[in-house]
């Protein structure tokens, strides 16, 4: 929030920083203290990390009808896990950028088509391109 602060005064022509600035050393060392009682606290930063969904807990939600095709949003949420398995999609930006442009059309030295994802941006669980 700091920093968003900082950016936007920045953009205002503010010429002096609130995090690096001299001025500001005093509520910097203030602000940073809390911060730390907060999190000794068990309050403020959390990790975001989840548990990985196990072979069982999938198996669960397709037996409850949580996946599936049998409702529009079913199927809607099933289509997002699937391609969130499949491609390695860790966040909700990386799902939003997905599209159709990230796939191309190819053919196999035996001149049966395939598609291949040709998305070249790579992530922390994806290194480059898959080819499928």
């Amino acid at each position: 929030m700091q920093a968003s602060l900082d950016r936007y005064l920045k953009n205002k022509g503010y010429k002096v920083s609130i995090i690096r600035g001299r001025k500001f050393a005093k509520s910097n060392k203030i602000l940073k203290g809390k911060a730390i009682t907060l999190r000794h606290e068990g309050k403020g930063t959390r990790p975001n990390a989840t548990d990985a969904l196990t072979w069982e807990g999938e198996e669960m939600l397709w037996k409850e009808d949580r996946l599936g095709r049998h409702t529009p949003e079913v199927l809607l949420k099933t289509t997002w896990y699937l391609v969130t398995q499949h491609f390695g999609l860790r966040g909700r930006q990386e799902n939003y950028d997905f599209c159709v442009g990230h796939f191309k059309f190819a053919k196999d030295e035996n001149g049966r088509t395939y598609v291949m994802f040709a998305h070249s941006n790579p992530t922390k669980t994806r290194k480059s391109s898959i080819k499928l």
